[in-house]
Formats: structure tokens, sequence, C-alpha cells
């Protein structure tokens, strides 16, 4: 496949220019300026830590479960020729 002429021409123009384009000289950042601290001087001191976790003394859901009656042995017989 064969460009036309304009096309290479203008493919090569925006190479160098995107490659002379980091050639610029950039000017130096002015210096930082050192900044303000204040000192603060500790001292060891006792002190009591608590924490108080909240918590309930009573359930606020319920959830009853009815117990399984135990089936009688003829039942159980009857199921098994079901299946």
């Amino acid at each position: 496949m064969q460009f036309k002429p304009a096309v290479t021409a203008l493919v090569s123009a925006v190479a160098l220019a995107t490659l002379l384009s980091g050639c610029k000289k950039e000017e130096a950042a002015p210096a930082a300026q050192a900044p303000q601290v204040g000192v603060v001087t500790i001292q060891p001191q006792a002190f009591t830590l608590t924490s108080e976790l909240p918590g309930r003394t009573s359930a606020y859901r319920v959830a009853e479960v009815p117990r399984r009656s135990t089936a009688s042995s003829s039942s159980a017989c009857s199921r098994k020729a079901v299946r």
C-alpha cells in the first residue's frame, strides 16, 4: 500500500513537531520556603481507660422452633413404599 506524498509529509511534520516540543528549556521552579513548625513537649501521666459497650439484657427477637414428632413404625413403612 502506498501513501500519498501529502499524507507522508503531514505525518512527518507532526512527528517532528512532537519531538521538538519536548526540547523546550524549562525554567527552574522557585525554591520552596521552609515550613513553619511548632514544638510540643509531652510528659507521661497516668489515666484510667474505661470502655462502655452497648448491649441488651433481653432478646429483641424470639424464634420458636416446634418440636418434631417421631413417626410411628407404620407410617415410616408407608413412606418407604411411596419412594
